[in-house]
């Protein structure tokens, strides 16, 4: 346990200048994912750009026209992608204020970046000790992929730094020997906004509500008011939108058209067309069909972009045929978590081609993330012994942001992973730290 270990000099001198070193991380912090946000942007513009389009038109139809339009926006990149309404109406706000200006948006976005190395250290002080914490904030002060998208009309960023507030206020809730609702209040209003922003994250509230019920010393009382609380802030302020979207949609419909996938079949709307329904990654293909691709045969039934993944994937010895669903699954495990992309992997149902990535992200990956692999894994395993409530249920994130993602995401990628990263980080640095403590503690000894 953290707690039998001595605390050193080191300690009582985080302590007494927190907020100094905090300062300093976050101006190190901000001034070069700015830097590296602004470079980016002046050298590439937005060439590279996809679902940043979908963001940037929905955005400027709220300007237009108000909220009372399909969320399905008409956008550059993709007909019919559900967008949650959270970060199109921040993106409005900010247009409406300073117009159309990317690069400004690009400098906001690397301060809400650098706030995530401060949630780090927090998250990690109430959960480890204060060293784990600052030792964290410190590699994520420099960790490539919170400078990945900054330079990206993108919701990744708002959305980590939401889930580690979120989590953060539910821990000190959670750990609170008052009788106040306080962090409640405070949990239901960020978690309210973040499912606002991506709808998936909704997938935690049962999870929020049973935690009070499994987690804590407090008597069942104290755990039903907070529980009561908590569902019914959150649902109070889910109304607003979910009335736009029934009068939008001509039925109920959660948060987006992504949750209607399933909602519709339960309230028999089953003729309606869905994102999940349609996407490439949902499509499953006749063998002989998959032959007559690759002989160069085009197929009208079947998407372009679907013939070209697999005369690519099978130019690089890949086999595209119909997953199994624990193929499927583990495949998007290897795309979750894997270090580098050296090769292209079939993910999806079999047919959506994720390329490889070039050599010097790879190695970048590899040596900002991968080298946390081996303490992440040993911090993991000293968490099971330690069966630390507040640390377990960090471990229990990382797993529950895969089942999401193999349970009801048809696509997977690096970038879903980001909002759980300040959490590898810590517990690696966990691993690390025992591991240097006992290094110590031989090394005093002999």
């Amino acid at each position: 346990m953290l707690d039998s270990i001595k605390y050193t000099d080191v300690q009582s001198f985080i302590e007494e200048n927190q907020t100094t070193i905090l300062i300093i991380i976050f101006i190190f912090s901000f001034i070069l994912r700015a830097g590296w946000g602004v470079w980016e942007f002046s050298s590439l513009g937005t060439e590279t750009w996809t679902d940043e389009w979908d963001y940037i038109t929905y955005a400027e139809t709220i300007l237009d026209k108000g909220l009372t339009f399909t969320e399905i926006a008409e956008s550059k990149a993709w007909s019919i992608h559900p967008i949650g309404i959270g970060f199109p109406l921040l993106l409005a706000g900010f247009f409406s204020v300073f117009g159309g200006n990317y690069l400004l948006f690009i400098i906001f976005n690397a301060f809400i970046s650098a706030l995530i190395p401060l949630l780090i250290y927090h998250l990690g002080k109430e959960v480890f000790n204060t060293k784990v914490g600052l030792y964290a904030a410190i590699w994520a002060l420099f960790y490539i992929f919170f400078y990945r998208y900054v330079s990206h009309i993108l919701k990744t960023y708002l959305i980590t730094t939401l889930f580690i507030s979120t989590l953060l206020v539910y821990i000190k809730s959670l750990k609170s020997k008052e009788t106040s609702i306080k962090y409640d209040i405070i949990l239901s209003i960020l978690y309210s906004y973040l499912i606002h922003v991506d709808e998936r994250y909704f997938f935690y509230f049962p999870f929020i509500l049973i935690g009070y019920f499994i987690i804590g010393e407090r008597n069942i009382q104290s755990r039903f008011k907070k529980s009561i609380t908590t569902f019914s802030i959150i649902i109070l302020l889910m109304i607003p939108w979910s009335i736009r979207n029934y009068l939008v949609f001509d039925r109920p419909v959660i948060l987006t058209t992504r949750t209607a996938y399933y909602t519709d079949k339960i309230l028999g709307y089953e003729d309606k067309k869905h994102y999940l329904s349609t996407s490439i990654y949902s499509l499953k293909i006749e063998p002989s069909l998959v032959d007559s691709i690759n002989k160069g045969y085009n197929i009208d039934s079947i998407p372009p972009q679907v013939h070209q993944n697999i005369r690519k994937g099978i130019k690089e010895n890949l086999n595209p045929h119909n997953y199994s669903i624990f193929e499927r699954w583990y495949k998007h495990s290897l795309a979750f978590f894997r270090p580098a992309r050296f090769k292209p992997l079939f993910i999806g149902k079999g047919f959506g081609l994720q390329g490889a990535s070039s050599l010097r992200w790879n190695l970048l990956n590899l040596l900002c993330y991968g080298i946390l692999l081996p303490t992440f894994i040993y911090g993991g395993i000293l968490i099971i012994k330690n069966t630390d409530q507040y640390m377990i249920l960090l471990l229990s994130l990382v797993l529950l942001q895969l089942l999401l993602h193999l349970l009801f995401i048809p696509y997977i990628t690096q970038r879903y992973r980001i909002p759980i990263d300040p959490i590898i980080i810590l517990i690696s640095f966990y691993g690390f730290y025992h591991i240097i403590s006992k290094f110590l503690f031989f090394f005093k000894a002999q």
